[in-house]
Parts: C-alpha cells; sequence; structure tokens
C-alpha cells in the first residue's frame, strides 16, 4: 500500500495534481507529525512530545504598521509582506459598512468579518473585516481585523502539516494580504456542506455510522491542535463545518479566538505578544475556566468537543439541556463528577457505548481526569462488533 501511495504522489506531481490533505495522510507511511524538510516553520518540541510553532518562522503575509511608506489607506494598522501577500487588486468590492446583513454577495459574517465568495479561485470565499463609516466623508474602521489577521498567521502554520493526522479536520487557507481599500482579507477554502448546526434536528442526532465518522473527525482535528499547543476555545455546533453536503468528515473553523501559552496562537499581529487570551462561547467552557488563577490547557477543547459530541449523539435540545444544567459546576456549586456522569446518563439514553465513553471521558470535571482528544478518538476506535 506504501509504494502504490508513493506511486501515486509521484504521478500526481508530474500532473500538477493537487491530491486531497486525507489521502496525503491516509497511510500510517506517509502521515507525518512535523512539516515538511523544506518549509519554513520551525518547531519546538516540548517534554511531553507536544509541538510548539514558532511565530517569527511563519511566512505571515501581514506586519505591523505601514511598511510601505506615507499613510495607509483608511488609517490601517497593517502592512503586508511582498513576499507573501496575495494581490486582489480590482477583484473585490469597496468594504462592506452598513450592515452586513443587507450587503449583497455576503454568505456570512460575525464578529471578526464578513465572508463572501471569491470566484477567481475554484472553492474559494474572501474574509474581510467589519466595516463601520461615521458618515459619507469618514474613513471607515476596520472592526475585527486584528481577529482575521491572528487566525490567518495560525491557519498558514497549520497548512504546513498537511500529511499529519487531522490535518483534513481544520480549515484550508489559500492566501492573504490586504485589499487595494487597506483592509486586511484572508482567503480561504469555501465548504458547502453547511454546519453541524444546519444539520442536526433539535431531537435527534446521528445514526450510528456518520456519527462514528463524525465523532473520529472531529477528535482527530482536536488532536492535531492539541499537538501543536493550539487552544481553539470555541468548538461549537455553528463552528464546526463540513465541506460536501454528502461528507461526514467535519472541518473546524473559527480561529479567531484560539490562543496558547506558547507560540503561534499566543503571538498577536498587532505587534503585541499577549500570550494566554481568553475567549470563546462561555457556556461551552470547562469549570477552571471560571477559576481566578486556574492554569487553562489544551483540555479547555477536550471538554468543548465533548458537548458537541453530545449534540451529534443525542440532538441539538438534549445539548442544551445539558449545557444549562452544567450551570452549576461552571459556578463551582458542584464538584461532583458522579453527579455529572448521572446526567450525561440521561441524556445519552441509547447512544453507542464508544461514543458514550468517549463523551463521558472527555466531561471529566478534572482537567487531569479529562481525556485528551487522541485518547478520547481511541475510545470511539473501541466500537461493538
Amino acid at each position: 500500500m506504501a509504494d502504490y501511495d508513493t506511486w501515486m504522489r509521484a504521478v500526481a506531481k508530474v500532473l500538477s495534481i493537487d491530491l486531497p490533505p486525507a489521502q496525503a495522510a491516509a497511510g500510517s507511511a506517509n502521515a507525518r507529525e512535523t512539516p515538511p524538510d523544506n518549509s519554513p516553520i520551525k518547531v519546538q518540541t516540548k517534554p511531553d512530545g507536544t509541538m510548539v510553532i514558532e511565530p517569527d518562522s511563519v511566512p505571515s503575509a501581514f506586519q505591523h504598521g505601514n511598511t510601505s511608506g506615507g499613510k495607509q489607506p483608511y488609517g490601517n494598522m497593517f502592512g503586508i509582506s511582498e513576499e507573501h501577500a496575495m494581490d486582489v487588486t480590482g477583484k473585490v468590492s469597496p468594504p462592506v459598512t452598513g450592515g452586513a446583513a443587507n450587503a449583497e454577495n455576503v454568505l456570512s459574517y460575525d464578529a471578526s468579518g464578513v465572508v463572501q465568495d471569491y470566484p477567481y479561485m475554484e472553492d474559494a470565499v474572501i474574509k474581510r473585516p467589519n466595516a463601520y463609516s461615521a458618515g459619507p466623508d469618514s474613513p471607515p474602521t476596520f472592526v475585527g481585523a486584528e481577529l482575521l489577521v491572528h487566525e490567518a498567521k495560525i491557519l498558514t502554520a497549520l497548512g504546513e502539516f498537511d500529511q499529519a493526522p487531522g490535518s483534513e479536520n481544520i480549515l484550508k487557507l489559500k492566501g492573504a494580504g490586504l485589499t487595494e481599500f487597506g483592509e486586511p482579507f484572508a482567503i480561504r477554502e469555501k465548504l458547502k456542506g453547511g454546519s453541524l448546526d444546519d444539520r442536526l434536528p433539535e431531537d435527534k442526532g446521528m445514526d450510528e455510522e456518520p456519527l462514528n465518522d463524525f465523532a473520529g473527525g472531529l477528535l482527530a482535528g482536536v488532536s492535531f491542535l492539541q499537538k501543536r499547543n493550539i487552544f481553539h476555545q470555541d468548538l461549537n455546533i455553528d463552528t464546526i463545518q463540513f465541506r460536501e453536503e454528502d461528507s461526514t468528515e467535519p472541518v473546524i473553523t473559527s480561529f479567531d479566538y484560539a490562543t496558547a501559552h506558547e507560540g503561534v496562537a499566543a503571538d498577536c499581529e498587532d505587534g503585541q505578544h499577549f500570550e494566554m487570551e481568553i475567549g470563546g462561547t462561555p457556556n461551552n467552557q470547562p469549570p477552571e475556566r471560571f477559576v481566578d488563577g486556574a492554569e487553562l490547557s489544551s483540555k479547555v477543547d477536550s471538554w468543548a468537543g465533548g458537548l458537541v459530541l453530545v449534540a451529534a449523539a443525542a440532538g441539538k435540545n438534549a445539548q442544551q439541556e445539558l449545557i444549562d444544567e452544567l450551570q452549576e459546576f461552571r459556578s463551582g456549586s458542584s464538584n461532583d463528577q458522579s453527579l455529572l456522569d448521572e446526567k450525561l446518563e440521561a441524556r445519552l439514553d441509547g447512544t453507542p457505548d464508544n461514543i458514550k465513553g468517549a463523551i463521558k471521558g472527555l466531561l471529566k470535571l478534572s482537567p487531569e481526569e479529562r481525556l485528551s482528544a487522541e485518547e478520547a478518538l481511541g475510545v470511539v476506535g473501541e466500537r461493538a462488533e
């Protein structure tokens, strides 16, 4: 099989065909946790075997401050790296002002930006910051630009690990830079399969086969991040999407609030190294998030991943009811794991044992006892014959 994969990649290279990431990482002989030898990315390996991506080694399209001389259009705080930035001059409309909800060609929008189709590349969309103007003679202010640039740098780095297991479950960046209007942009793959929220009914989870596929993909993606010391912080049924309508392979999106204690996710493109930055949806966070002075780890994503799997296994209503019940644990009123396990049993009645076991392992109140995504992936693999 390894010989066939090698032959297939060689033929694809000769024919200038880009193989999907899943094929490149499918066989154990081809899987590689580190970037290729010719990659500019540098990593430090920690004693626990995880990696830290050195921020200065990431070929970012952005630089802090005006690097071209003179005043940046519209007061933008970013310059570009001519070597790494993409030129979209003449290919994008003026900044979207006056409310993204009423603008043309807007596929989605959130606090950090607006997503539009980008027809100049196959299966691509462009994300731009929200723009606000005080009046017709006032230049727009770009809100969320720092988050967009932060996400672009993280995705640039992660794209260099495309042979690692779980890479196929991470959103792919195609390019980034500044528009002619001075606003940062990121061009990324277009996900045509919608979000997990779009797919799930209120009162029912997935059937067993697609549920196992989904759980395996989700945990592979979270494990990919945990091995690189990146805390996503906002895993939920909206930020988990799919490439195609008939695909059960999830894609983790929305790295705006990703953070870490060190490495590329702890680096901010406004010129500051802000280290650990707490963010994400509060109700999806584990109890330690709400303890002053607690040392947070990448297992915040194990907890959030467990909540996503509750929705996938039992439906959105069951997940929301559980999130509401978890308030007593988030508030510190209770630290009784047996009580939480009872609540999980009630919500997961009829869920396959392997999925239930993974969820219960991910939703441990103690971070030390909580499973990593890789450990939970092993539990998912223990399916009954």
